[in-house]
């Protein structure tokens, strides 16, 4: 007795997915290396560390917010970063990390006052960062 393989697809007979491109993904596979602030709780801005240097003009321990740092999650002084001693926040890219944390985690205001949060967070930023730094 032979058995047959039948191909099946996703696709609708006769039509085919663009060139390049395969059904269910995104036109641009690298879109979500994108850092998008407003969907993430600050994690740069808490969980690094910043070292007084060329690229930041003040000391910050990991875990602490930055001093520039608003209760919206938003910088105060994001307009002027260059001009205040902050081009190191300029240059710095995420990658997407920030925004996948903070939905993956459900982090929401406070995070970094709880230690267990804090720990977790800082933590999944470094290892995700570093996961989309190499995609």
């Amino acid at each position: 007795m032979r058995h047959h393989l039948r191909v099946t697809s996703s696709t609708p007979a006769g039509r085919r997915p663009p060139a390049g491109r395969t059904t269910g993904q995104p036109a641009d596979p690298r879109a979500d290396l994108r850092a998008d602030c407003s969907r993430c709780a600050a994690l740069c801005c808490t969980a690094l560390p910043l070292t007084a240097s060329a690229d930041f003009a003040l000391d910050k321990d990991a875990g602490r917010p930055c001093p520039n740092l608003r209760d919206s999650f938003r910088c105060g002084i994001h307009a002027q970063l260059r001009e205040r001693g902050f081009p190191g926040c300029v240059a710095f890219d995420c990658f997407g990390a920030g925004q996948r944390v903070t939905a993956a985690l459900g982090v929401g205001a406070d995070w970094w006052r709880e230690a267990g949060t804090a720990e977790a967070v800082t933590t999944a930023l470094a290892v995700q960062r570093a996961l989309s730094e190499l995609r």
